[in-house]
């Protein structure tokens, strides 16, 4: 194990699970790499013992395992029972720890309990069972050696990866679905657009017949009506020259009627 100082670029897995859960597929491939670093430690004759979020630190994609002389409040939800009682710690005691910081790491969350049932915060079935495994009570449950947990977490992710292409195809194909049902609703829409252009077209038609005939027939009416004004002025004009000549002819005859002299008797 390294010393308990770390550097500024060591990035611990509590810091991390401070922002709360991890998806399946980096919480399994960063236990993988917790996995992995315990082997290394075992195979040189070593155990940790008391593995916790604040233990772990990454470096870039390696992981640093750090020193807890003091450890942390809540570091009971990652110790093995069997350590918690006074027992000293071996393999096995790594194992529970393991399935319990990938078990807080999945849920974001330290509620669960050991040997209990983590059906209720864990899923699919097949991490459960491995969690199960790995944080069973009696040491003997457990899986023996590292390696072994290393090999399963690996199966795990490449489920998980085949899980995330699957619901990748279905996201791409229910998008797919959307964009052809939308393309669809766009050729309708652009035909009630083409059908309601034809329409006006058509109503602009007609509005202008309409205005045109109504147009024809209001200059009928005012040709009518300036020829009935014209026959009324000739008629009025006419009218007056009788009056005039009337007149005249009314003049001439009383003065020939006044020059006429009397007869001799």
């Amino acid at each position: 194990m390294t010393a308990s100082a770390t550097s500024p670029e060591v990035y611990t897995l509590a810091q991390r699970l401070s922002e709360g859960e991890i998806p399946a597929a980096e919480a399994l491939r960063r236990a993988t790499a917790i996995a992995e670093s315990l082997r290394d430690l075992h195979d040189s004759g070593k155990v940790h013992g008391w593995l916790t979020p604040s233990a772990v630190g990454f470096v870039a994609s390696r992981v640093q395992m750090l020193d807890s002389a003091c450890p942390e409040e809540n570091a009971r939800h990652y110790t093995a029972p069997e350590v918690l009682a006074g027992e000293p710690a071996d393999v096995r005691s790594d194992v529970y720890s393991l399935g319990a910081l990938l078990c807080a790491m999945l849920t974001g969350t330290t509620n669960f309990e050991s040997g209990a049932s983590l059906r209720a915060v864990t899923s699919p079935p097949a991490v459960e069972h491995f969690l199960t495994q790995c944080m069973a009570d009696d040491p003997a449950a457990r899986p023996q050696r590292m390696q072994k947990v290393l090999l399963e977490l690996k199966f795990l992710m490449i489920t998980a990866r085949r899980a995330e292409a699957q619901s990748a195809i279905a996201l791409v194909r229910q998008l797919s679905e959307t964009i052809s049902a939308m393309s669809q609703r766009v050729v309708a829409t652009e035909q009630q657009v083409q059908d309601l252009r034809h329409y006006s077209s058509m109503l602009d038609q007609r509005v202008a017949a309409k205005l045109q005939s109504h147009e024809d027939t209001l200059q009928s009416h005012a040709s009518a009506i300036e020829s009935a004004q014209s026959s009324t002025e000739q008629t009025d004009n006419l009218v007056e020259r009788v009056v005039d000549a009337l007149d005249l002819l009314q003049s001439t005859l009383i003065e020939q009627a006044s020059t006429v002299e009397p007869s001799s008797n």
